[in-house]
């Protein structure tokens, strides 16, 4: 807080017009200030300035300080503050310099309106000038700590210069109040008092000749990475020492971070179907929050700064629930009195544990001077950007710094099989039969091992704990010398070369080995130079109380030739261990139990080590390479081989150790028939040579550097590394000398062979990530598709030291909750764990429904783990709420609205539980489909055509209705959702009792044997209302019926004989048939309603057809004579069918009669 300063002001009104510079007379106090800014200036004009405060241009008074070295230089304001109107006075506070470098004496300008107005008298301007000074700066070294929730207490140590804190003595020089915390981005600023509030007192300071120690409590809740920073009176502003900044994870620069704090989480477990409520409480918790369990997030409901609500998600199946679990900021440090050598437990004495905030162990720790102790860090790292990241252990005593391996090392394999084998031969060297359908990675298995050196092990009897022949990468041992298969090796393909340590360990599956029982240490080595092993043996003695301890001795190897192996085998127990005259009373009774052996070779600048074959036995051994079994093509050693392709055709890739001839063609043979397995056939092999030997990389590539390219001339394939060096260094411009032409930039070759050459570019003390400015192009190079590239091999960049909070979190045994407020991670001083586990979560093992009524459902669940609380329930079908009438711990019944047919998904959570989820797996849905309960009438007549109602549920829509295989016709008009009516048809072939079927779309229902045709019922022919007809017909015949309920809509059908008749009418009480024309005869009357015959009762179906005589012509005869038709015929002459209803007839009949003299008559 600035001083609070009163000014008595008097009125005046003066104008003035400046028109040039004026030459100033002014006294400057103070004299210096801190290069940060904040020092309050007092400039003191004389009387006759006066006026300059108040230009009649109505703009601001402005005051800058302009360097007086260099005039060029940005000036830098000085913000002023209210004038003294009666005095010649200006009190302005300085800006900070824009940069360190800018350190000097400055001068003081007069602006208005942009334009200088005002400048000092030429001269002596000892007074009159303003000192930018290192030491009159305050300085932050340290912020301690550097972390911690708002309201707690830190410690600021630097250069305070004073120890006084405020005071009314404006003539001395103290610590202004309060302190600021200040962030970058948003610019939030937060006090940091000075007064203990509790007391009224001030907190101590600690001074001594201008270094010392602030105390002051964080005032607000803010949360955040934040500057920290104080003034002095008559100083200025502090400025941080660059190694006191910290890089948070947003790769902010920072002196303290400020995080919220979980006290607890309730509940403490919850579904594996997620959407279980829950609440952290803590402190300072703010917007944005957010909440994660085992990175599955939590979705926040409220926010305020002591708790947090939040629903969580389910966990999903590729979730990793078991141990160990991230949980919030900081790491685990645990620390024991121990024994070199002894693992540190829980049940060590003086067992502690706590969380820290950083990758540090806490100040003062351990207190018990002269005793022993074993401490450990251990948690996850969270790396803040994706990138390589090299780890540094600094500690007083030996340390070890463990990575675990992938949390979840699944490895997926390819599985073939197949018929037929063949066999590769190299150098008359020939393989194991090979599959037909073999992966390329088992072509170069193949190959390989035609390759390998084999060797012979005796005696055979001996007992192998460890065979290590560097063929397995690094499984076993950790070293840093270099694999190679670049020279011959003693057996196999590989040999260690160069190594400085090695370090072997017992198998994974052992803690160690019994030194009596495996006694001997073999190695094969090569060396011209006679050499001394350092070992370390480190073992453990006893069983009860163990002591760990280690022991150093020398193994002394002879020298070989520079082609020749050597092995040899040393009595580690004889040479190291039983020699020592402290162990001898511990080891009479107690077993020697090895953990590590460390072999140090100690290589030296010149000439060139190798080890191979390296076994732990219990005996001394002989290991010697077979005469034959190698394959060395053309006499040469192959370094490396790649195979690619797949089955039926391989390419094979072949390097070889040094510049050698051509190499002869492998080949590939058919494994004879008789010696294949059973069922396997001949297989065709060739192979066919694609490349010759490549010539040696050869002729020159070309350098760009950032804007400067240096020709493909200059640059030849077999260039040195010093000429290289000098070749960058000849060729900078202005943007790369500053990385090249430094004195830690190095070149260094590191292979050279016939097709390769690699150099690497190295700066030892360079900071930061420097840019990619070196490209290569190979397009003058000689050789078989060669080609010029570069990689960053080492990546520099930020040193963080020790690594702070916000990228590491604790492990747990089990999922926890964690926070994060404005990004930054919370700190768990109490329970934050929540476990996603089987017996929080409600299962569902089967749901059904049932009508209630006619506008609803009844949904039934059985599971498990329910509540017998209905209001504990949220149910839903299809976002509808459901309504629990009943539940208790494994069953609920709960009410919907009528659901249409299909299937709809449903949720259920149960408080405090969470989410249901289904026993099956899958989710829930319920399947609504359409539902009969029953046909009325259940029974009709073979003719159907009666109107049946089928009552059930979900029956909206239904497109078709089947009885039996029979469509049933709907009357859209009076169905719905409960019921349908449809005409019932007649029996089809599916015998008289049917199934009623519903369907819609893809759904149907089945009421199975609903409905019964009954025979009896139908329809029976009682009368005939005549038996005779004319054959004209077009008489009407009325067949009387009995059961003919339905009579409106019957497809009816009567024949006489097999003449179809009209049907006129249709009664209840029969039928009325327009009889058809036919022959005079006995004819049957047949009668089918609906495909269905009818019978009759007792009723002869016959009606005879006869031919009747309407008249006869002449009328009249003679009284004279005797007549006498000799013959009388009726003849159909005309009949025709008018109308279907009105026959119209005409029957004539002609006699013709002449009397002769006889009088008998003539026809």
């Amino acid at each position: 807080m600035d001083k609070m300063i009163v000014w008595l002001i008097s009125l005046k009104s003066i104008e003035m017009l400046f028109m040039a510079v004026s030459c100033l007379n002014f006294h400057i106090e103070p004299e210096e200030g801190s290069l940060a800014g904040g020092t309050w200036i007092t400039v003191i004009f004389d009387d006759s300035e006066s006026g300059l405060f108040y230009p009649a241009n109505g703009f601001q008074l402005e005051i800058h300080l302009v360097n007086v070295t260099v005039s060029v230089l940005p000036s830098i304001p000085c913000d002023i503050s209210p004038v003294f109107l009666d005095l010649p006075v200006v009190m302005c506070r300085t800006r900070s310099l824009l940069s360190e470098a800018h350190e000097g004496l400055y001068y003081l300008e007069v602006h208005s309106g942009g334009q200088v107005v005002g400048s000092p008298n030429p001269g002596p301007q000892d007074s009159c000038t303003f000192k930018f000074s290192r030491a009159q700066t305050p300085i932050v070294y340290q912020v301690y700590p550097p972390s911690g929730v708002p309201g707690k207490l830190i410690h600021v140590y630097g250069w305070i210069i004073t120890g006084k804190l405020e005071t009314f003595d404006f003539d001395a020089d103290y610590i202004d109040s309060p302190l600021i915390l200040e962030t970058q981005g948003d610019k939030w600023v937060t006090p940091c008092s000075l007064v203990n509030w509790q007391t009224g007192s001030r907190y101590p300071i600690q001074e001594d000749h201008g270094l010392g120690t602030l105390q002051c409590r964080v005032e607000g809740n803010y949360i955040g990475s934040q500057n920290v920073s104080f003034s002095v009176f008559n100083k200025g502003k502090s400025m941080v020492h660059k190694n006191a900044w910290l890089i948070s994870a947003k790769q902010e620069l920072f002196l303290y971070q400020t995080y919220s704090e979980i006290l607890s989480v309730f509940p403490e477990t919850g579904s594996l179907g997620g959407r279980t409520d829950i609440t952290i409480t803590g402190d300072f918790f703010d917007i944005p929050a957010q909440v994660t369990i085992s990175g599955i997030p939590c979705d926040v409901r409220h926010v305020s700064p002591r708790k947090i609500e939040c629903t969580t998600r389910a966990p999903g199946q590729g979730a990793r629930l078991t141990a160990p679990q991230a949980g919030n900021r900081g790491l685990l440090f645990e620390v024991g009195y121990a024994a070199e050598g002894l693992d540190l437990t829980e049940a060590t004495p003086g067992y502690m544990r706590q969380i820290v905030p950083n990758a540090s162990s806490p100040f003062g720790f351990w207190s018990k001077e002269g005793q022993p102790f074993r401490a450990r860090l251990s948690g996850f790292f969270v790396a803040p950007e994706t990138n390589n990241y090299t780890f540094w252990i600094q500690a007083d005593s030996q340390a070890s710094l463990y990575f675990s391996r992938s949390e979840d090392p699944r490895s997926k394999m390819v599985t073939v099989s197949g018929r037929g084998n063949f066999f590769l031969t190299w150098d008359n060297v020939s393989s194991q039969p090979i599959s037909a359908n073999a992966t390329a990675h088992q072509i170069q298995t193949a190959i390989e091992e035609l390759l390998a050196v084999k060797c012979q092990l005796e005696p055979l009897s001996a007992n192998i704990l460890l065979q290590l022949g560097f063929e397995q990468g690094s499984e076993g041992f950790s070293c840093d010398g270099h694999l190679t298969s670049g020279t011959e090796p003693f057996c196999g393909r590989f040999s260690l070369y160069q190594p400085r340590y090695l370090i072997l360990r017992p198998p994974a599956a052992q803690k160690g080995y019994r030194l009596d029982q495996y006694t001997h240490l073999c190695i094969a080595y090569k060396d011209r130079m006679h050499k001394i092993l350092k070992l370390i043996v480190s073992f453990t003695i006893g069983l009860q109380s163990i002591i760990k301890k280690n022991i150093t001795c020398d193994w002394s190897l002879m020298g070989t030739s520079s082609e020749s192996w050597q092995f040899t085998c040393t009595d580690l127990w004889k040479t190291c261990v039983h020699p020592s005259a402290y162990f001898q009373v511990l080891l009479k009774n107690s077993p020697v139990v090895v953990h590590r052996i460390d072999l140090l070779p100690l290589a030296q600048e010149t000439g060139a080590f190798y080890m191979d074959e390296i076994i732990i036995a219990d005996t001394n051994l002989t290991v010697s390479q077979a005469d034959s079994g190698t394959a060395r093509p053309g006499g040469n050693l192959v370094e490396s081989v790649s195979v690619v392709g797949s089955p039926p055709v391989y390419n094979v890739t072949s390097w070889l150790a040094g510049c050698g001839p051509e190499l002869p063609l492998i080949t590939a043979s058919s494994v004879p028939t008789e010696e294949a397995e059973e069922g396997s056939r001949k297989v065709q092999v060739t192979t066919q040579r694609l490349q010759r030997t490549s010539p040696p990389v050869g002729g020159h590539f070309r350098i760009q550097l950032s804007n400067t390219v240096i020709p493909g001339k200059d640059v030849p394939v077999n260039i040195s590394a010093s000429h290289l060096c000098q070749l960058l260094q000849n060729n900078t411009d202005d943007f790369t000398s500053r990385y090249l032409n430094v004195h830690d930039f190095t070149v260094m070759e590191d292979l050279k062979s016939c097709y390769e050459h690699v150099w690497t570019i190295s700066w030892s003390t360079q900071v930061g990530d420097l840019p990619n400015f070196i490209r290569v192009s190979g397009e003058n190079l000689t050789g078989v598709n060669p080609a010029a590239t570069t990689r960053v091999v080492y990546d520099g960049g930020v040193f963080l030291a020790p690594i702070f909070g916000d990228m590491l979190v604790t492990a747990n045994p089990c999922t926890q909750v964690v926070v994060r407020v404005n990004d930054i991670p919370a700190y768990c001083s109490g329970s934050c764990s929540f476990q996603y586990l089987e017996g929080s979560t409600p299962w569902v093992h089967s749901l059904w429904y049932s009508l209630d009524g006619d506008i609803n459902l009844l949904v039934y669940i059985t599971g498990t783990s329910f509540s017998g609380d209905s209001q504990a329930f949220q149910i839903t079908v299809n976002k509808s709420n459901c309504k629990v009438i009943f539940s208790n711990q494994t069953n609920v019944v709960c009410q919907t609205n009528l659901l249409p047919v299909g299937v709809h998904r449903m949720s259920m959570f149960v408080r405090p539980f969470g989410r249901a989820i289904n026993a099956s797996g899958e989710g829930l849905f319920l399947n609504v489909e359409p539902r009969l309960d029953a046909v009325d009438p259940s029974r009709a007549a073979e003719t159907g055509g009666l109107w049946a109602t089928i009552r059930g549920s979900s029956l909206e829509d239904i497109s078709l209705v089947l009885f039996g295989s029979q469509s049933c016709a709907i009357n859209i008009t009076t169905s719905n959702s409960q019921r349908i009516q449809c005409r019932v048809p007649p029996r089809g072939k599916d015998g008289p009792i049917v199934n009623v079927t519903v369907i819609r779309g893809d759904h149907s229902a089945v009421l199975p044997m609903a409905f019964t045709y009954v025979s009896s019922l139908n329809p029976v022919i009682m009368s005939l209302s005549r038996n005779r007809s004319n054959i004209a017909g077009g008489e009407i015949l009325f067949i009387g019926m009995a059961l003919l309920v339905d009579y409106t809509n019957l497809d009816v059908e009567v024949y006489i004989k097999d003449t179809l008749a009209w049907v006129h009418a249709k009664t209840a009480q029969g039928l009325e048939v327009v009889l058809p024309p036919l022959p005079a005869g006995l004819h049957r009357i047949s009668v089918s309603i609906n495909g269905v015959d009818i019978y009759s009762a007792g009723v002869d179906l016959h009606i005879q057809y006869i031919t009747e005589v309407f008249s006869i012509e002449p009328c009249c005869g003679s009284l004279l004579a005797h007549v006498t038709p000799a013959k009388m015929i009726t003849n159909l002459t005309l009949m025709r069918w008018n109308h279907p209803q009105h026959l119209r007839h005409r029957i004539q009949q002609r006699a013709r009669f002449s009397l002769g003299a006889c009088g008998q008559s003539v026809l």
